[in-house]
């Protein structure tokens, strides 16, 4: 049986040394991770350590089967009658070794217990953001103090500027916000893949821009925060696209040393993906997954006409085109902007 409760002014877990087949203690007061206040525990030994694993995807850790009563003896027993399975130092699988989602994470914040939360590629990962590319496979911890863990497989991180109002709990871990998980991205991964992973998190609405720019401003002397606040900033920067094919094309429009556009901006009623308002040039990017049906088609069509009555010119790219052809389509987009350049100079003034 658990039950969160605060601990009393003075009040410790109690040690012991109980044999396995012991009958029930008196409730005890553990941590568990994913829950922020002490967890009541009671019941017979194997009850006890049950109700910690089953919050914790069928692991333990040693100091809180020191707080659940159970002393060093009987843990070593516990081990030798095969109760429980060593995974990390001091961290244990209770009853089987199966591998459930996520354990790894479960392990190294039990293996470490100044860990506050998961962080970094890790937490992003968590959050269900993919960096294209990544090899990392360390688990990131952010940890309380400085002192420094070395632990197989583990990378640990100093909190001192992340707030508790800045973690989380997702899939009962503690992890840092996807804002502080964005900042600290940016300390490490390049340009591209760094604005892909914000369009990620703004577009399936895991962060705002706002709440993001509030966080990056609390931690000025960060370069994560840094490129991230310029990545808000900046007019062209893919944060509001909405699919691979756009960032691709900015990507394509980036290395060519084209003008930069505007993206995803409102044009004579509708929306659209690129716009060069001093060259009246509009590209749209057609994506299967928003230009197949036939409703798409036909809306398709009333934006161009509209479009070009109001002399604009539009340009149609698809996906096909930006994977398989860049470069035509880098020389079909220089071509149109020098075109729209010389007319507007040889156009006459009005007066």
């Amino acid at each position: 049986m658990t039950q969160p409760i605060d601990r009393p002014s003075g009040a410790a877990p109690r040690l012991g040394g109980e044999h396995p087949d012991a009958g029930c203690e008196p409730p005890h007061l553990v941590r568990v991770l994913g829950v922020r206040r002490l967890v009541r525990v009671q019941g017979t030994l194997h009850q006890r350590i049950a109700s910690v694993a089953s919050m914790q995807r069928g692991c333990i850790a040693r100091h809180q089967l020191l707080g659940l009563g159970i002393g060093a003896a009987t843990i070593t027993r516990l081990i030798e009658r095969g109760s429980l399975h060593r995974l990390r130092r001091g961290v244990y699988a209770v009853g089987h070794r199966a591998r459930a989602p996520l354990r790894d994470e479960t392990v190294a914040l039990l293996a470490v217990p100044r860990a506050r939360a998961i962080s970094h590629a890790s937490a992003a990962g968590i959050w269900g953001l993919h960096l294209p590319g990544s090899r990392d496979r360390r688990i990131h911890l952010l940890l309380d103090g400085d002192a420094p863990v070395s632990r197989p497989g583990l990378c640990a991180h100093r909190s001192r500027l992340v707030p508790d109002r800045d973690l989380r709990t997702r899939q009962s871990l503690p992890v840092t916000s996807v804002a502080w998980t964005l900042i600290h991205l940016a300390e490490s991964i390049a340009d591209a893949p760094l604005e892909r992973v914000i369009s990620d998190a703004l577009r399936s609405r895991l962060v705002g821009e706002t709440e993001l720019a509030e966080v990056a401003s609390r931690a000025p002397g960060l370069r994560g925060a840094a490129r991230v606040r310029a990545a808000l900033a900046d007019d062209a920067a893919p944060a509001l696209t909405r699919s691979d094919g756009e960032i691709r094309m900015l990507e394509l429009v980036r290395a060519a040393e084209l003008p930069p556009p505007r993206l995803n901006v409102p044009l004579e009623g509708f929306e659209v993906d690129f716009h060069w308002p001093e060259h009246r040039l509009v590209v749209e990017v057609d994506s299967v997954a928003f230009h197949t049906d036939r409703w798409a088609y036909e809306r398709d069509r009333r934006k161009d006409a509209a479009l070009r009555a109001a002399g604009l010119t539009v340009i149609r790219i698809t996906w096909r085109q930006l994977k398989e052809r860049p470069m035509v389509v880098v020389a079909q987009l220089a071509a149109a902007l020098a075109w729209a350049t010389s007319g507007l100079a040889a156009a006459p003034t009005r007066r």
